[in-house]
């Protein structure tokens, strides 16, 4: 068990007690395996190849593997545990080989417990860097913005180092050389550390969210808002997208973090179990959350030539939109490529021919009727919006009759 005194917690709970309680906490650490399993596993056939060669991507594979190890040597802990327990004689004797297993499973666990969770909240630094890029923003004012989050990072990595020299120190050599299995300087050693990396983490996605939404908070001006909705609609979908992921970034250390703090310095069996269980949490929370924050929006390093080419389109853009007051075609821009744009399952199902091409027709469709439209309507003057004719009509007879034959297929 992390950062109390084991036999303070068997000797208060008795063999069966505690046999009971490493049933549940492998149970929770079997249905958390399961889950992460199951994440990596829709991650990695969901993501385009594009994202496949990100080291965004790489990160999350990272923290998936910290979290699936911790997960199943959590689970190995727990089946030690009874074992040792009903090896354990009534005079207090034990098994040696079990005790020293324990121990080095409990080092290990500790530290994967802070360093899972820093693997998988260390994407955010991309996305930090994605929203003040080095092409548009002045160094200084890159590093003042950076530099602290990867400051709280490499806090939190000595933090974790620091959680193995202990365990180290004052449980695995004191169990290895004089049999023991207790913690000579007590349970509140390896809390301290905690409690250190709970305010880190805490501090750090804290920050993170202030400095995206900061980067943001010119975009949420009430003229700019109705500017972003009159000439680019998913522009402001997607900052939508980037507001929520930055708060879903908050989330994990505001709801386990307080359960760890608050029962880190409790010598009591309740805030054993509590501050197990929200190690647990935090660990698979992290994770989930730090996906959702950097791929639900995606990140985007645009170069200043793409943004020289967007800037241009995007003058393009308004110019149609005020003579027609239409959204331009999406013909009008090169699409991905088909193998970079499709994520695994979506290529395999594509090949085996399961998908079904109905919702991408449909919204072609809807683009090809604007852009026809716009463009027959082109001499009807600035500011006044085309009219669409009802299908079946005469005057949408006359207009499917001189728009291309090319186009007629999708109409």
């Amino acid at each position: 068990m992390e950062g109390y005194d084991h036999d303070a917690w068997t000797g208060e709970l008795g063999t069966r007690e505690t046999m009971l309680s490493a049933y549940r906490l492998a149970a929770v650490s079997s249905a958390f395996l399961n889950v992460s399993l199951f994440l990596a596993g829709a991650y990695i056939l969901l993501s385009a190849p594009a994202r496949l060669r990100s080291p965004v991507f790489g990160i999350h594979m990272a923290a998936f593997a910290c979290t699936i190890v911790y997960f199943v040597l959590k689970l190995v802990f727990g089946y030690l545990e009874i074992r040792e327990r009903l090896a354990r004689q009534p005079d207090g004797t034990f098994d040696a080989s079990l005790n020293r297993s324990l121990a080095q499973l409990d080092v290990v666990n500790s530290f994967l417990s802070l360093f899972a969770p820093l693997v998988a909240e260390s994407s955010l630094l991309f996305k930090l860097a994605a929203f003040y890029p080095a092409w548009s923003t002045r160094p200084l004012k890159r590093v003042l913005v950076l530099g602290p989050f990867a400051l709280a990072l490499l806090l939190r990595f000595v933090a974790s180092l620091l959680a193995i020299w202990h365990g180290v120190h004052f449980y695995l050599l004191p169990v290895e050389r004089k049999g023991s299995s207790f913690y000579l300087s007590g349970p509140y050693g390896l809390a301290i550390i905690r409690f250190v990396d709970a305010f880190l983490q805490l501090a750090s996605c804290l920050y993170a969210s202030g400095a995206i939404d900061a980067a943001t908070g010119v975009s949420l001006q009430p003229e700019c808002r109705s500017a972003c909705r009159a000439v680019d609609a998913p522009l402001w979908r997607h900052l939508r997208f980037f507001i929520e992921s930055v708060l879903m970034s908050f989330v994990p250390p505001l709801i386990c973090q307080i359960i760890i703090v608050a029962s880190a310095f409790t010598p009591t069996v309740a805030a054993a179990r509590a501050n197990t269980y929200g190690i647990l949490f935090n660990v698979v929370m992290a994770l989930c959350f730090s996906i959702l924050a950097t791929t639900w929006s995606s990140i985007r390093d645009a170069t200043p030539s793409q943004i020289s080419s967007s800037s241009s389109s995007s003058s393009s853009r308004r110019h149609i939109s005020t003579s027609t007051s239409l959204r331009p075609s999406s013909r009008d821009r090169p699409p991905p490529p088909p193998a970079e744009s499709k994520s695994i399952i979506a290529a395999v199902l594509d090949r085996a021919g399961i998908t079904s091409r109905d919702g991408a027709e449909s919204e072609e469709e809807m683009e090809v009727v604007q852009s026809i439209t716009s463009t027959s309507s082109a001499g009807e003057g600035e500011g006044h919006a085309p009219r669409f004719p009802h299908k079946g009509t005469s005057e949408w007879r006359r207009s499917t009759a001189a728009a291309p034959r090319l186009h007629d297929h999708s109409l």
